[in-house]
């Protein structure tokens, strides 16, 4: 693999992973990946571009694109007691599928093609998926007028800033929206 981790949380940013036998093997840990490009890894069985046993993995801003695995998951693999959250996430070109197991998140574009005709970097298929934490205007970018949104609105009922969906602007609305921060892909 080009990145192992076994039993740990590591921060792994701005990197590129291509041309390895898997791009990055999580197992039993749970880490955080964030502006990273995984591409063109090939994993026997499971994952080319990101494995998960026994973790959480929480990837940010990155770009997975054609990744292929023998089975299950060519972009990400999580089994049966993993899952991933993914915010605003390019996941395309990927075979046999772009992502096996659970996740959960927002912004993210899941596609069977990664053109990009209009070059904004986002494929053709997903440009209407907007940007996950822009709450406070549709900018593509989640900066100091959403954090105002979130803050403006703290502990209220307010549907168009639940970030994370529990019916109360909070602290874990405020944690997904700074992991979220800068510009959307």
């Amino acid at each position: 693999a080009g990145i192992y981790c076994r039993g740990g949380s590591p921060t792994i940013t701005g990197c590129t992973i291509s041309d390895s036998s898997g791009g990055i093997y999580c197992f039993d840990s749970s880490p955080t990946i964030a502006n990273c490009t995984i591409s063109n890894n090939n994993a026997w069985p499971n994952g080319g571009g990101i494995f998960c046993r026994g973790g959480s993995p929480t990837i940010t801003g990155c770009t997975i694109r054609s990744n292929t695995a023998a089975n299950d998951g060519g972009g990400i693999y999580c089994n049966h007691d993993s899952s991933v959250m993914l915010i605003n996430t390019v996941v395309c070109e990927n075979a046999p599928d772009n992502i096996f197991g659970s996740w959960a998140g927002g912004g993210t574009c899941l596609a069977d093609s990664c053109q990009d005709s209009d070059g904004n970097g986002v494929p053709d298929m997903c440009d209407d998926v907007g940007c996950y934490g822009d709450v406070a205007g549709n900018d593509q970018r989640v900066d100091g007028a959403d954090l105002d949104a979130i803050l403006l609105l703290w502990n209220q009922d307010a549907d168009e800033v639940d970030l994370s969906g529990d019916g109360i602007i909070g602290i874990a609305d405020l944690l997904m929206l700074l992991e979220a921060w800068g510009d959307c892909p």
